[in-house]
């Protein structure tokens, strides 16, 4: 009897456990940024844009990708809406074709550094260099250095933050993510989440080079404009 007492409590335990780690992994970063905003301030970290106006920012980190990016890029023509891309320096490189048309479309391109690496593992004078090189990178592609930057993972501390300030760039982050990276993330489940969390001014982060991601892509712009809301860029919402 004693045993089975610990056995119901142990599973109890497990299933407590794994629910917690479940929201954590759904709302990690949607959490994250916001610390950073409260250690360094709004001047320092754009996570929200107004709160009084209705517009949303649609980003999407970690491209281009040859397979995927054009397809994207093709939905955003399509229904007529302007994103930011937060990308990675040496893949920027290696597709610069691509980087021509997302400037062409007139999305806003924002530096994701060069390699993305750890930055927090690197001292000021590596993640310095890693933002610069990816500036130069875009720059010599499109003829337009970046203003906006956004680190790896949203993963920031104070060195990190400073050192974008050091060479002009504006850190941005964002208010929900719908996990969209998950394997376990279907077009239905990205969808239904951001429509669920959508409020003024907020900074959506999906990814670039997702399957699931592109697949949700039509509904959620439908579905944000039936709520009346208005896609933006972040250039476009910083200076709202």
């Amino acid at each position: 009897m004693r045993n089975r007492k610990f056995r119901l409590i142990g599973g109890a335990l497990v299933i407590v456990a794994v629910g917690l780690l479940g929201l954590r992994t759904a709302y990690h970063f949607e959490w994250f940024p916001f610390r950073n905003l409260l250690v360094y301030g709004s001047s320092d970290v754009f996570t929200h844009g107004n709160p009084s106006v209705k517009t949303i920012a649609l980003t999407f980190d970690d491209g281009p990708h040859p397979n995927v990016t054009p397809h994207l890029l093709r939905i955003l023509r399509q229904y007529q809406v302007h994103a930011t891309f937060f990308v990675v320096g040496e893949m920027a490189a290696r597709h610069p074709e691509i980087i021509r048309q997302t400037m062409a479309d007139g999305h806003t391109i924002g530096n994701h550094t060069a390699h993305h690496p750890q930055l927090r593992k690197m001292s000021k004078e590596q993640i310095t260099a890693e933002w610069q090189e990816c500036s130069q990178i875009l720059a010599r592609i499109t003829g337009t250095a970046p203003s906006f930057c956004r680190p790896p993972h949203g993963r920031s501390n104070r060195r990190i933050v400073m050192s974008a300030k050091s060479v002009g760039l504006k850190m941005v982050c964002w208010s929900y993510a719908p996990n969209d990276m998950s394997p376990v993330s279907s077009a239905f489940n990205i969808t239904t989440r951001i429509l669920k969390h959508a409020r003024n001014g907020d900074i959506f982060l999906l990814h670039d080079g997702n399957q699931a991601t592109l697949d949700a892509l039509p509904d959620i712009i439908t579905g944000l404009r039936k709520r009346g809301f208005e896609l933006v860029t972040i250039a476009e919402m910083a200076r709202e």
